[in-house]
């Protein structure tokens, strides 16, 4: 099943703004399941972190639950590297899915293939992709890593 994008998940009007601040509800919320991160950025908490711990699945349940309970429509999926994230698909398949929410997911690009771009087509989501600079040197530079930038081209094309 295909869930089409819904730009309306994730761009608000002005007036649904001020409708959420005066019923105290949620329009988004980010989520960092993970903190592990394949890059090296010297401006970042998670440059080069192997450390795997993930979020507790059940805890990221409860979590995506109560943000949906509270109204909003997406959720904002950073990380250190979210598809370093075990449980990524189901956490997605979830606010997607049987919640019906969108997700926005935060990533440097290198580790998106044809797989990964099918199932956030299939599902719905927005798909961020971080760039530093336009310039090659800037951008290894910056995330400590050879081919950067031809990497984050590769994930938009892909």
């Amino acid at each position: 099943m295909i869930i089409p994008f819904d730009k309306s998940k994730y761009d608000y009007s002005t007036e649904e703004i001020l409708e959420n601040i005066t019923g105290s509800r949620l329009l988004s919320a980010e989520i960092e399941f993970n903190r592990s991160c394949n890059y090296l950025c010297p401006y970042c908490y998670a440059a080069g972190n192997s450390d795997h711990a993930q979020l507790d699945p059940a805890v990221a349940t409860d979590a995506i639950r109560q943000v949906h309970a509270l109204g909003a429509k997406k959720i904002v999926v950073l990380g250190g590297e979210p598809l370093l994230c075990k449980q990524l698909k189901a956490n997605i398949e979830l606010i997607t899915g049987e919640l019906g929410m969108g997700a926005e997911i935060f990533t440097n690009g290198a580790l998106i293939n044809e797989d990964w771009a099918k199932f956030f087509f299939e599902h719905g989501c927005r798909v961020v992709v971080k760039l530093n600079s336009l310039r090659p040197e800037v951008q290894e530079r910056l995330t400590g890593v050879p081919n950067a930038l031809d990497k984050a081209f590769h994930a938009i094309r892909v």
